[in-house]
C-alpha cells in the first residue's frame, strides 16, 4: 500500500549496521535514523493487529503523516510498485511528504499468520481530494513480528484498474493521451520544441536512456528533464504548462498515470509515450539498452 495506494509514489533503508545484533537496538536505531520516538508497547500476535496495522498505515499516509509510517516499517523494508519499480524505507519515507491529496479506502482485508510472519492482503481504492476513485489496486503486505511488535519487510502492489467506471474524471475525457514512438521521432525530426519527461528512477536513468542528440535527423529543440514519478506533485513548477511535454518511463505504465495526472492540473499538451523508453529501443533506437 505504498505507492499506487499511498502515492508517495513514487520509496529504502537507512543502513545500521551496528544494529542488526539485537532486535531491540533494530527499532531504537530505525526509529533514531529518522528522528522519530516510535511506541514500545508490544501489539498483539493476532490477525486482527494486523489489519488494524494497515489501516494506521493508510491513515498516516493521508495525513502525510512520515513519522508514524516510519515506526511500522522494518529497516530493511522495500516495496515493489505496479510498473515493477522498487522502493527502499527511506524513499518511500521521503516521498510521503508530497503525495497528492486524498485518501485510501481499504477493502477485501485477509490477514494470515505463521510463526512470526504475518501477511495481508487487500484491495485499496485510492480517491483524489473530492472522493472521486483514481485507482484500484491489490496489494500484499509481509509483516514480521520482532520485539513484540509487527513490522512490515515487504509489499508489492498490483493494479486493478484506474480510473474506475463511474468516476467524474474519465480517460475517455482526455484525448491524445498517448504519442507513439514514430511521432515522437517526426517531432525531433521537424525540429519541434517540447519536453522529454523522464518519470523513471535515477537507477533506471543510469541504466538506459534516451540521447535525444543523438537521434538522426534531430533538429535539437527538444529538451529533456529527469523527474521520478513519487516526485512530480512537489516539482510541478518545473514543468511548462502550455508547452507540449510527452512523459516517458519504462513500459508507458507510469507515464500514462503521470500524463492522467498532469491534465488533471491543466497541463493539456501531455502525452505518454506508448510503450515506454523499451518501445524506443526497440522501434528507433536500439542503441539505447533494453532492461
Amino acid at each position: 500500500m505504498h505507492s499506487q495506494r499511498r502515492h508517495g509514489v513514487p520509496e529504502r533503508s537507512p543502513k545500521t549496521t551496528p544494529c542488526l545484533r539485537v532486535s531491540v537496538v533494530i527499532l531504537i536505531c530505525a526509529a533514531s535514523a529518522l528522528g522519530v520516538s516510535c511506541p514500545n508497547a508490544k501489539r498483539p500476535k493476532t490477525e486482527q493487529a494486523l489489519i488494524a496495522l494497515e489501516q494506521r498505515w493508510a491513515k498516516a499516509l493521508e495525513q502525510h503523516d512520515a513519522d508514524t509510517v516510519a515506526c511500522l516499517l522494518a529497516p530493511e523494508f522495500m516495496d515493489s510498485d505496479p510498473d515493477g519499480a522498487v522502493r527502499d524505507r527511506a524513499a518511500l519515507l521521503a516521498a510521503i511528504p508530497a503525495r497528492p491529496a486524498g485518501s485510501n479506502r481499504l477493502d477485501e482485508l485477509k490477514a494470515v499468520i505463521s510463526g512470526d510472519a504475518g501477511v495481508v492482503h487487500g484491495i485499496n481504492h485510492v480517491l483524489d481530494a473530492a472522493g472521486q476513485e483514481r485507482a484500484r489496486v491489490r496489494f500484499t503486505d509481509t509483516f514480521i513480528y520482532r520485539t513484540g511488535r509487527w513490522l512490515a519487510v515487504a509489499g508489492h502492489e498490483s493494479l486493478v484498474r484506474a480510473p474506475a467506471a463511474g468516476a467524474v474524471f474519465k480517460m475517455s475525457d482526455m484525448p491524445n493521451l498517448e504519442i507513439t514512438t514514430d511521432q515522437v521521432k517526426q517531432k525531433l525530426a521537424s525540429g519541434d520544441k517540447f519536453l522529454l519527461l523522464d518519470v523513471r528512477e535515477p537507477w533506471e536513468f543510469e541504466k538506459s536512456h534516451v540521447d535525444l542528440a543523438g537521434v538522426a535527423g534531430a533538429a535539437g529543440k527538444a529538451e529533456f528533464k529527469l523527474i521520478p514519478m513519487n516526485d512530480v506533485p512537489g516539482r510541478l513548477h518545473e514543468l511548462p504548462q502550455d508547452e507540449p511535454i510527452v512523459v516517458m518511463c519504462h513500459a508507458g505504465v507510469r507515464s500514462l498515470k503521470v500524463t492522467t495526472w498532469l491534465r488533471q492540473q491543466g497541463f493539456d499538451h501531455a502525452q505518454s509515450l506508448r510503450g515506454g523508453i523499451d518501445a524506443w529501443s526497440r522501434q528507433i533506437d536500439p542503441k539505447v539498452p533494453l532492461y
